[in-house]
């Protein structure tokens, strides 16, 4: 398999990640989507540096 295949395959198992995506799409609020891509990318291994 290649990285790209990995990743998301550790994605989809990631019962976290599951719940920010349908939190993500759920919400009607845009200051709470922008949130939840912060989650999103911290959980996927993102500094605060990479994030902002």
């Amino acid at each position: 398999m290649n990285k790209t295949s990995d990743l998301l395959e550790i994605e989809n198992n990631n019962s976290e990640i599951q719940t920010i995506k349908q939190a993500m799409r759920d919400t009607k609020n845009k200051r709470m989507y922008q949130r939840y891509i912060v989650i999103l990318y911290h959980l996927n291994g993102y500094t605060n540096k990479n994030i902002s």
